[in-house]
């Protein structure tokens, strides 16, 4: 059988796909052997695990456990970043056993930081490119103290590459995307996982001893899932990833945790669904294509507890940027709906008002129609002066035409909930209006940002009767001008979340 590799890479037993193989916390016993067959028994090409290579500070028995259930059975390729148990007993050690195991093509194809070899940054900092998949993994030190330099590195690795599967690796998982009992605090690792997203790379993690996967998210830290959301087939996109952990290869698995039946989760194999070890096996094609992936568990070759596909839309071209924080200087406030019907509608021609929409047209669906946009605590001192201000909007279906939009504030000290009665958008007493042209198409799933509305915002905070705390509304309209297009916003319905106001200021 001839094996290549789009970039040279000679794998044994690769034609046109890459088989890989993900593990965590493995340790060396019978059941991380039993792991092992069964991603051998799978025809795996590439095991990547996560950390935790044993927990018995025994760096030579480990080398020759990978030895007896890998090398010496004709595979040799692996890739493995760095866990908590790992650094406590030695790195170095752990990695004199990774070196003398490495392969020459993995040698060949795998960078460290830039001006380093990637033999001296192994299991700490990664980027690696095998056949159509890139890799990108940091050791558990590097996410837990180094995180700038991390999301650094992500972005660095992934900016301009052509690959279509696009993988981070680390060992600890963000504590709200773990759905077990223990290692549930947060440290912050947002970050690094919007820089995956925002590259439309999977992230996949260990140290909790369970299975895991959530549902494609086109934000991490707001818990946003995507509207390509499928339960069984993730759309990989610029700006959408999900949460991928297997900790299980030889430990666990753990109980349910406090995080567990979370919204954002799709599946999870805990103490629940039995005491069984396994691994996750995906195949990926070369130029693309579906990916399809299975969790195994059990004895090999595995009973399948899950099964799902990947398709990847990223094009580098395409990678948008994360929206950047107002600019003036001073203090940040992020101010998100509490309500689904925070978010309104109104028809112009008939005054009818939705609260209860998926989603938001600017300004056109059926007809034309007012958009209301209700915050209901706005933590903005009296005497504050608001330096800039912006809407976040994320896109749940493209639109059409080039509409042009008016963005005004309601004129009140405390603005009052939507309803049919006598509180509807054309209701409202408007302050000044800031445009807005929306010229340029939209993407499904990316995050889109209004002009300026700061000069709107301090007319209301100028107010005698304005306090910290009170709410505060827009209403959006048709702008003289504009045609009859729309672009559509996810309404919290919708996502969970709907319109964000950001706001820097100063008191």
């Amino acid at each position: 059988m001839t094996s290549r590799l789009v970039t040279s890479l000679c794998l044994a037993g690769v034609t046109e796909s890459l088989k890989i193989g993900f593990v965590g916390d493995s340790g060396y016993g019978s059941d991380a052997a039993n792991t092992y067959d069964i991603m051998r028994d799978r025809g795996v090409d590439l095991v990547l695990q996560n950390g935790d290579y044993d927990y018995r500070n025994d760096h030579s028995g480990w080398g020759d456990f990978l030895d007896t259930n890998w090398h010496d059975k004709g595979k040799k390729h692996v890739l493995m970043s760095a866990g908590n148990h790992d650094i406590e007993r030695n790195f170095d050690n752990y990695r004199s056993q990774l070196l003398s195991r490495l392969s020459r093509e993995l040698e060949s194809n795998c960078k460290g930081r830039k001006g380093k070899d990637f033999k001296d940054d192994y299991g700490r900092w990664g980027n690696c490119v095998l056949d159509d998949v890139r890799i990108v993994l940091l050791g558990w030190s590097e996410m837990k103290d180094d995180l700038d330099e991390a999301v650094s590195f992500i972005k660095d690795s992934f900016t301009g590459t052509p690959e279509h599967w696009r993988i981070c690796m680390w060992h600890r998982p963000e504590g709200t995307y773990n759905p077990g009992d223990r290692h549930t605090s947060d440290y912050d690792s947002f970050p690094a996982y919007e820089a995956c997203r925002e590259h439309g790379a999977l992230t996949f993690s260990g140290h909790t001893h369970l299975y895991s996967r959530s549902k494609l998210m086109s934000s991490y830290s707001d818990f946003t899932v995507s509207p390509l959301d499928d339960s069984d087939r993730l759309r990989l996109t610029c700006g959408t990833s999900f949460a991928l952990i297997n900790g299980m290869a030889g430990k666990g698995p753990d109980d349910p945790g406090k995080y567990f039946g979370e919204r954002h989760f799709r599946k999870s194999y805990t103490t629940d669904d039995g005491r069984d070890n396994g691994a996750v096996v995906c195949e990926f094609p070369d130029n693309g294509g579906v990916a399809s992936c299975d969790f195994f568990v059990g004895d090999a070759p595995g009973d399948r507890f899950d099964s799902f596909e990947i398709t990847s839309d990223c094009k580098e071209d395409d990678t948008p940027s994360p929206p950047s924080p107002p600019t003036g200087g001073g203090r940040q406030l992020t101010v998100r709906l509490t309500s689904d019907s925070d978010d309104c509608e109104e028809k112009v021609t008939n005054g009818d008002l939705s609260k209860s929409s998926s989603d938001l047209e600017l300004t056109q669906e059926s007809q034309q129609q007012l958009i209301g946009i209700r915050w209901s605590s706005v933590d903005l001192p009296a005497g504050a002066t608001v330096t800039e201000a912006v809407i976040d909007f994320t896109c749940d279906e493209e639109g059409s035409g080039k509409p042009i939009v008016d963005i005004a504030f309601d004129r009140s000290d405390d603005s009052e909930s939507w309803s049919s009665s006598s509180s509807k958008p054309s209701d409202r007493r408007l302050t000044s209006s800031a445009t807005w042209s929306l010229s340029n198409s939209w993407t499904v799933g990316r995050v889109y940002s209004s002009p300026d509305l700061s000069d709107q915002m301090n007319e209301v905070l100028s107010r005698s009767g304005w306090r910290s705390g009170n709410a505060m509304s827009v209403v959006i309209k048709k702008a003289s001008g504009s045609d009859d297009g729309a672009r559509i916003a996810e309404s919290r319905d919708g996502n969970g979340v709907g319109p964000v106001l950001r706001i820097t200021y100063h008191k």
